[in-house]
């Protein structure tokens, strides 16, 4: 069921990127944005149930540890999938350096609707570009663009499930554009079994898949990263979620169970 506009909440965190507007404001904003997505792309849950007013990376349980205050400002950071881009937003908020965040999408659509959803392409530049992670020449671009030293932070927020016939692309990527020590930080969606098997669901060219915590480990250690943390409990999955995946994934909810958007970070 829709939400009514009074009950759709935006994170206290999210209103100091609106300054001067009302919660009323940002919400009718927020709406818009949402319609235009909806129309032009294939149905995506953080976009419907507007988790861009919610931005699940503050509620990562390991984001302090990603992202110390003391050290942001020199932090180099890169976000793979950025959708509206909230996350490089808040972070250059926050204390990071405009110029250390790098972001990308395969979506034009969401990244020119990140500017209109902030009005701020003019101050925030091109800090999100149109590139995809699978892309053959995704390093040469990224070095072309952000400069040959590696990342301290590499953001890969509710991606991972999106892609389940490219997991190991994606973790090695991520690990190669990281210096060592350097961390991988995000959510994807996963389930409480105890298992090294993921569970990959959906219809046709259309799928997702739930990690379990053994096999979204052993993913990550096999692309080099040497600890892996996770966490189930910062954002149980909500009917809401449950029912938008079984209406755009014939998702049959009985065959799992503890699902959760999964809190991980990984060093490399």
């Amino acid at each position: 069921m829709e939400p009514v506009l009074q009950e759709i909440q935006v994170d206290e965190p999210l209103f100091q990127l609106f300054p001067g507007m009302t919660k009323q404001e940002i919400v009718n904003r927020a709406l818009m944005v949402r319609k235009e997505a909806m129309e032009k792309e294939s149905p995506h849950r953080c976009v419907e149930g507007l988790f861009f007013l919610k931005e699940t990376l503050y509620r990562n349980s390991f984001n302090s540890e990603a992202f110390p205050k003391d050290k942001l400002p020199n932090l180099r950071i890169f976000e793979v999938g950025s959708c509206f881009g909230v996350a490089l937003r808040k972070l250059v908020l926050d204390g990071a350096s405009r110029s250390n965040v790098f972001g990308c999408d395969v979506s034009e659509t969401f990244v020119s609707l990140g500017y209109k959803f902030f009005d701020d392409k003019s101050t925030f530049g091109d800090r999100i570009r149109l590139l995809s992670v699978l892309a053959d020449n995704f390093h040469d671009t990224v070095r072309l663009w952000a400069g040959p030293e590696p990342f301290d932070v590499v953001i890969a927020n509710l991606v991972f499930h999106c892609l389940p016939d490219h997991n190991e692309v994606l973790a090695k990527r991520a690990f190669e554009l990281l210096k060592p020590g350097g961390v991988l930080i995000g959510q994807t969606a996963a389930y409480s079994k105890d298992t090294d098997e993921t569970f990959v669901f959906g219809v046709g060219s259309r799928k997702a898949v739930l990690h379990s915590e053994r096999s979204f480990k052993n993913l990550l250690q096999s692309q080099g990263f040497r600890t892996v943390k996770v966490n189930f409990s910062d954002h149980p999955m909500e009917k809401e979620d449950i029912e938008w995946m079984s209406r755009h994934y014939a998702f049959n909810a009985s065959e799992t169970n503890g699902l959760s958007l999964m809190s991980f970070i990984a060093t490399k």
